[in-house]
């Protein structure tokens, strides 16, 4: 039996150690961290845990190890992302078989232009959702394609396991649109967390929950039962100074969360595989007096 999908759940990276291999201590020490911060759920292999630099075999092995880690101590959710619905597929069974409570799935991310329908985007969803009996958090937005309202509400009318929505668009009232269809919404940008909690968001997946599970966690029961002043005070004092002074630096967000739990002691390397990058030694040096500023280091 799965666990139920709500709250905070956070976006984790995948640690590596200095020659780029897979970390499994830090991995298990990253997830310790965020469970013991009260987490409500781990997302492992999203964006943020870099899927796309991974083998098959290394994706696999993350999930194994994540699921042992876990051991039911909060929901555990794995991104099974890929261009083609026949890997994400295989990828997502394989997750339900160690366990995973739900998957996570973007748009095909390699052809944009040609999948950017609204027929192709549902065959492709539907595909998965017949070939794996697992949740599914549809990632909207996610490869910058959005999903359609009607895509979404035809899914789970067919396919009542596409039963959540990561929503990754400018568009914070699609929260609702999505409840009033029948799933769960959750906020995948970071900076826009609080009008989508507003809008009656079930919760969300932020990258900042990797350096603050217990400030973001306080977040979320703060706006449940509408302290939203308590709210404000969690998110625009402690959260958003973080949000800033990570995303500030795109594309490399990766790294400056790595580099982050790296002086945080949370994991042994900041390593980031290619196309990723580490940052620069100006963009260090900010990030870690911005960290300063706000308690991280």
């Amino acid at each position: 039996m799965t666990r139920e999908i709500f709250g905070n759940q956070a976006l984790l990276v995948t640690p590596m150690t200095d020659d780029g291999a897979v970390d499994e201590r830090s991995l298990r020490r990253m997830l310790d961290f965020v469970i013991d911060g009260g987490a409500h759920g781990v997302l492992v292999l999203g964006s943020t845990g870099e899927f796309f630099t991974l083998s098959r075999d290394e994706r696999e092995r993350v999930i194994r190890i994540a699921a042992e880690q876990v051991a039911g101590r909060c929901a555990l959710g794995v991104g099974t992302a890929d261009t083609g619905s026949q890997l994400a597929t295989e990828l997502a069974r394989f997750a339900a078989e160690q366990g995973a409570d739900y998957v996570l799935i973007p748009p095909p991310y390699y052809a944009p232009l040609s999948m950017n329908t609204e027929r192709g985007l549902y065959t492709f969803f539907r595909e998965i959702a017949e070939g794996a009996q697992i949740p599914i958090m549809l990632y909207d937005g996610g490869s910058g394609i959005e999903i359609p309202i009607d895509v979404i509400r035809r899914l789970h009318q067919e396919a009542p396991n596409v039963c959540a929505i990561k929503v990754n668009v400018v568009k914070p009232a699609k929260v609702q649109a999505i409840q009033d269809a029948g799933l769960t919404a959750f906020c995948g940008m970071d900076a826009l967390t609080m009008p989508m909690m507003r809008y009656g968001a079930d919760g969300f997946t932020l990258g900042v929950g990797n350096l603050q599970p217990r400030e973001t966690t306080k977040l979320y029961e703060h706006c449940k039962v509408g302290e939203w002043d308590d709210a404000a005070s969690v998110f625009y004092g402690t959260l958003l100074p973080t949000i800033n002074a990570t995303l500030a630096f795109l594309p490399e967000y990766v790294a400056s969360f790595k580099l982050l739990l790296h002086g945080m002691g949370i994991i042994d390397s900041p390593t980031v595989r290619a196309p990723l990058v580490a940052l620069d030694d100006v963009r260090r040096a900010e990030l870690q007096g911005a960290a300063q500023r706000v308690g991280l280091l």
